[in-house]
């Protein structure tokens, strides 16, 4: 959940989990506390590139109070080399119960960000299928750095991962609804 806007949240995700919806019609997503809600793609990325891998969706009717935003970075002002970052998500979907939580992914550490391809390359942070477009927080405040897109394969290495910085999502944000995200 990126943005509070009334009764309306708008959630970052990546556009290859959503891609394979039918049209994007008749989207559901749950909540934390697990109750499922209708949601409108706002925004999809056309080009395949992990640091283009981005999609916005749209849920309605929230009371006022529920599903606060998470705190975004700013993502090119920070020192990030060497920071704990964590993601969380459901990487064994399928497998679990559907009232199961979201997991938190154990600790890893920002290796580098390589600025031709616009993300940041991660170690030890263990990403997995059902972790993609999840947030990934800076471990001492727990803001939003960026979104999880695709881990290293495994004859690669093991535990690396890439993340599409926060502001990278910012400015597609911006693109797609001609509006600024706080």
């Amino acid at each position: 959940m990126v943005q509070a806007d009334g009764g309306i949240r708008y959630i970052a995700t990546n556009a290859h989990v959503i891609r394979n919806s039918v049209n994007c019609e008749g989207l559901s997503v749950f909540d934390y506390t697990g109750n499922r809600r209708q949601a409108k793609m706002v925004g999809i990325a056309l080009s395949k590139d992990l640091h283009n891998d981005l999609a916005i969706l749209k849920i309605e009717n929230i009371d006022e109070g529920k599903l606060p935003p998470l705190e975004l970075l700013n993502s090119s002002e920070t020192e990030h080399d060497g920071a704990s970052i964590i993601t969380i998500g459901y990487p064994v979907l399928g497998l679990a119960s559907t009232y199961d939580k979201a997991s938190v992914s154990s600790e890893g550490r920002i290796a580098q960000y390589d600025s031709s391809k616009n993300y940041f390359i991660t170690s030890g942070l263990s990403i997995n299928k059902g972790n993609s477009g999840g947030p990934v927080f800076i471990l001492d405040s727990y803001k939003v750095l960026g979104i999880a897109v695709a881990k290293a394969r495994a004859q690669v290495a093991e535990n690396v991962a890439m993340v599409i910085p926060i502001n990278r999502f910012k400015d597609f944000f911006k693109e797609k609804t001609g509006r600024n995200l706080e």
